[in-house]
């Protein structure tokens, strides 16, 4: 009876460790398999496509930079084809092709399940990238701007890479950068817009607040980048305009490639009575969200 109870126990134990195991493969290939779909959709991008195959690399390339229990996933399948965001639905070889698929898989090796006869499974993880997901803003864009140095000061921290001249201009990387915003808790990704009289801080972007003004942009934008035109109405500009696009008593609209004109000036007053109720000074909620001083 003791010896059945033993092995018992011992049978439970290896199955909650094979399966910790599968689960944390799981994992790791859903990650792969993420990083492979999103690189193949940047290239689906009318500026980068230089054809299937190039998707079909840059997919696998990704996909196989991100390991698996220590060593390179296999890559299944990459299917490109056509993504319907009303049905959330894939259709592989559809028309427009604005979508990949990659399935990322990995034999599991080494478990206590084979000892009991049981073959261990092959793994698989399945994610679809989509070229042209919705990038206009549905709601009121506010006239604040983070400058590229700060924003890459945040990145680099999150990554390890040291905050040098280079490496604080160097150029936004579309699938490790984008990986470590989604990574980043709410904290990392919280930037400062205006730091207070008084604050010093050295030249240049050494940490995620800035000096001087509030990174005032002007609105409507002054590019639009899907046109290729400068659009009507003409971005505006003025302490009255600039405190109505913070209210949302005028509303615009933004897309990715889109440019910005800057506001000048330091814009205290606007601000304050744009963001009024909801001002934070001096660390402490007023009457709203909180909006920094």
């Amino acid at each position: 009876m003791i010896a059945v109870g033993f092995f018992f126990l011992i049978t439970v134990g290896a199955i909650a460790i094979d399966f910790s195991r599968l689960w944390t493969l799981k994992n790791e290939l859903q990650t792969a398999a993420d990083a492979g779909a999103l690189a193949g959709a940047i290239q689906l991008f009318p500026a980068r496509y230089a054809g299937a195959q190039g998707v079909i690399d840059s997919a696998t390339v990704y996909t196989q930079r991100n390991p698996s229990m220590g060593r390179v996933p296999g890559v299944d399948s990459i299917i490109l084809g056509n993504w319907n965001q009303s049905t959330r639905s894939f259709t592989a070889a559809g028309t427009p092709q604005n979508a990949v698929r990659v399935v990322a898989g990995y034999n599991m090796s080494g478990m206590i399940m084979s000892a009991f006869g049981v073959p261990a499974p092959r793994m698989r993880a399945r994610a679809t990238g989509w070229a042209e997901a919705p990038v206009a803003t549905t709601g009121c864009i506010k006239p604040w701007a983070i400058p590229y140095e700060h924003l890459m000061f945040a990145i680099n921290n999150y990554r390890g890479i040291p905050n040098t001249n280079a490496n604080l201009n160097r150029a936004f990387d579309q699938v490790n950068d984008i990986a470590a915003l989604n990574a980043m808790s709410a904290a990392q990704r919280t930037f400062t817009l205006k730091l207070g009289s008084g604050t010093i801080t050295q030249a240049g972007a050494t940490n995620t607040t800035m000096p001087g003004n509030f990174q005032a942009v002007q609105l409507p934008k002054l590019w639009d980048d899907a046109t290729q035109t400068y659009p009507t109405p003409r971005p505006q500009s003025g302490a009255n305009v600039y405190r109505d696009n913070i209210t949302g008593a005028t509303c615009y609209g933004l897309s990715v490639g889109d440019s910005l004109g800057t506001e000048t000036g330091n814009m205290v007053g606007p601000t304050l009575q744009g963001a009024d109720p909801g001002v934070c000074k001096g660390g402490i909620v007023q009457n709203g969200p909180n909006i920094g001083d």
